[in-house]
Protein backbone atom coordinates (compact mmCIF):
# COMPACT_ATOMS: atom_id res chain seq x y z
CA UNK A 1 0.00 0.00 0.00
CA UNK A 2 1.64 3.65 -0.95
CA UNK A 3 0.81 5.76 2.28
CA UNK A 4 0.49 9.58 1.18
CA UNK A 5 2.74 12.48 1.77
CA UNK A 6 2.42 13.63 5.33
CA UNK A 7 0.67 17.16 5.33
CA UNK A 8 3.28 19.49 4.24
CA UNK A 9 3.55 23.52 4.22
CA UNK A 10 7.18 24.78 4.27
CA UNK A 11 9.81 22.06 2.76
CA UNK A 12 13.44 22.97 3.11
CA UNK A 13 16.01 22.10 0.47
CA UNK A 14 20.12 22.39 0.26
CA UNK A 15 20.09 22.40 -3.51
CA UNK A 16 19.48 25.10 -5.71
CA UNK A 17 18.69 22.27 -8.37
CA UNK A 18 15.82 20.99 -6.41
CA UNK A 19 14.11 24.89 -5.61
CA UNK A 20 14.62 25.36 -9.98
CA UNK A 21 12.73 22.24 -10.85
CA UNK A 22 9.25 23.53 -12.74
CA UNK A 23 6.23 23.28 -10.54
CA UNK A 24 8.13 21.04 -7.46
CA UNK A 25 5.81 23.26 -5.21
CA UNK A 26 2.63 21.61 -6.61
CA UNK A 27 4.28 18.19 -6.63
CA UNK A 28 4.83 18.39 -2.87
CA UNK A 29 2.10 20.36 -1.94
CA UNK A 30 4.21 22.52 -0.26
CA UNK A 31 6.71 25.96 -0.52
CA UNK A 32 10.20 24.51 -1.51
CA UNK A 33 12.39 26.88 0.47
CA UNK A 34 16.23 26.87 -0.12
CA UNK A 35 17.89 27.09 3.40
CA UNK A 36 14.95 28.55 5.35
CA UNK A 37 15.75 30.24 8.15
CA UNK A 38 11.59 29.19 9.82
CA UNK A 39 10.21 25.83 10.51
CA UNK A 40 9.41 23.36 7.79
CA UNK A 41 7.36 20.15 7.97
CA UNK A 42 10.36 18.24 6.01
CA UNK A 43 13.97 18.26 4.28
CA UNK A 44 14.26 17.11 0.90
CA UNK A 45 17.17 15.90 -1.42
CA UNK A 46 18.16 14.05 -4.52
CA UNK A 47 18.11 10.19 -3.72
CA UNK A 48 20.72 8.41 -1.78
CA UNK A 49 23.48 10.55 -3.07
CA UNK A 50 26.61 11.66 -0.65
CA UNK A 51 25.63 15.53 -1.24
CA UNK A 52 22.17 14.62 0.46
CA UNK A 53 24.47 14.27 3.81
CA UNK A 54 23.64 17.97 4.37
CA UNK A 55 19.66 17.45 3.76
CA UNK A 56 19.51 14.54 5.85
CA UNK A 57 21.61 16.83 8.50
CA UNK A 58 19.20 19.40 8.47
CA UNK A 59 16.23 17.09 8.62
CA UNK A 60 17.69 15.48 11.88
CA UNK A 61 18.58 18.45 13.39
CA UNK A 62 15.65 19.84 13.11
CA UNK A 63 13.76 17.06 13.99
CA UNK A 64 11.56 16.43 10.95
CA UNK A 65 11.05 13.85 7.81
CA UNK A 66 13.79 13.79 5.26
CA UNK A 67 12.08 13.10 1.24
CA UNK A 68 13.90 11.47 -0.84
CA UNK A 69 13.61 12.84 -4.38
CA UNK A 70 14.12 10.67 -7.68
CA UNK A 71 13.58 10.35 -11.47
CA UNK A 72 10.60 8.94 -12.06
CA UNK A 73 10.61 5.88 -14.14
CA UNK A 74 9.45 8.01 -17.15
CA UNK A 75 12.37 10.89 -16.75
CA UNK A 76 11.61 13.29 -19.26
CA UNK A 77 11.67 13.50 -23.28
CA UNK A 78 15.04 15.70 -23.37
CA UNK A 79 18.09 15.08 -20.91
CA UNK A 80 18.37 16.48 -17.78
CA UNK A 81 21.58 17.55 -17.48
CA UNK A 82 19.97 19.58 -20.76
CA UNK A 83 17.74 20.94 -18.89
CA UNK A 84 14.91 19.00 -19.84
CA UNK A 85 11.68 18.88 -17.18
CA UNK A 86 11.12 16.04 -15.47
CA UNK A 87 7.67 14.23 -16.37
CA UNK A 88 7.70 12.36 -13.17
CA UNK A 89 8.96 12.34 -9.76
CA UNK A 90 9.69 9.58 -7.31
CA UNK A 91 8.94 10.94 -3.39
CA UNK A 92 10.19 8.92 -1.14
CA UNK A 93 10.35 9.36 2.97
CA UNK A 94 11.75 5.41 3.54
CA UNK A 95 14.68 5.11 1.36
CA UNK A 96 14.45 5.11 -2.89
CA UNK A 97 13.63 2.16 -5.14
CA UNK A 98 17.21 1.17 -6.39
CA UNK A 99 18.45 0.60 -2.95
CA UNK A 100 17.92 -1.94 -0.76
CA UNK A 101 19.46 -1.56 2.10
Amino acid sequence: MIAPLPSLQRVATTSPGIARIPRIATLLGAEVLLRPRGSVDAVVGWGRKPNTRAARALAERRGVPFLALEDGFVRSVGLGVEGAPPWSIVVDDLGIYYDAT
